[in-house]
């Protein structure tokens, strides 16, 4: 097989396996723009409130996002369906704890939002906001360690 053959297998099966997780990354910021747009609807400090939150929760969510990677390489790494899906399990289980933890967390968390300088209003605002989207880490994380799973077991769009 030349170079150029081996180079089209290779792209048409990366290519396979990308789309649909190219389509998933585009349909979740899609649905970050159609909550601004919700929300921008209710009034600016609703709107600066949700953002400020939001940013708030970026942290502990991309350090999770970056605990469900060693799915990936983990179970890429197997051939042991059995060994996959006890990892799926350990991670699943892991990711509960740690969500549950973070839920709780963010509710004392909320009453030190002031030392950001933000204006009161937005400040008020944005803990009721903060306390609703941190329990929302737990789902993420959960559907994110299948969605890793899928892909590392060439399954994308289960």
């Amino acid at each position: 097989m030349s170079a150029i053959q081996s180079f089209r297998v290779e792209a048409r099966s990366n290519l396979l396996l990308a789309l649909p997780i190219i389509a998933g990354n585009v349909s979740h910021m899609l649905l970050g723009l159609a909550d601004t747009v919700m929300i921008g609807r209710l009034g600016v400090t609703e709107l600066a409130a949700s953002a400020f939150a939001n940013s708030l929760l970026m942290v502990p969510l991309i350090f999770g996002f970056g605990f469900l990677q060693c799915i990936t390489v983990l179970v890429s790494q197997s051939d042991d369906a059995p060994r996959s899906s006890r990892l799926l399990r350990n991670l699943m289980l892991l990711v509960l704890l740690g969500g549950i933890l973070l839920g709780f967390l963010f509710i004392p968390l909320s009453g030190f939002l002031g030392i950001f300088s933000q204006p009161p209003e937005v400040t008020d605002a944005a803990v009721d906001y903060l306390v609703i989207v941190g329990w929302s880490i737990l789902p993420v994380m959960l559907a994110g360690s299948i969605k890793n799973f899928a892909e590392a077991r060439d399954h994308p769009w289960q």
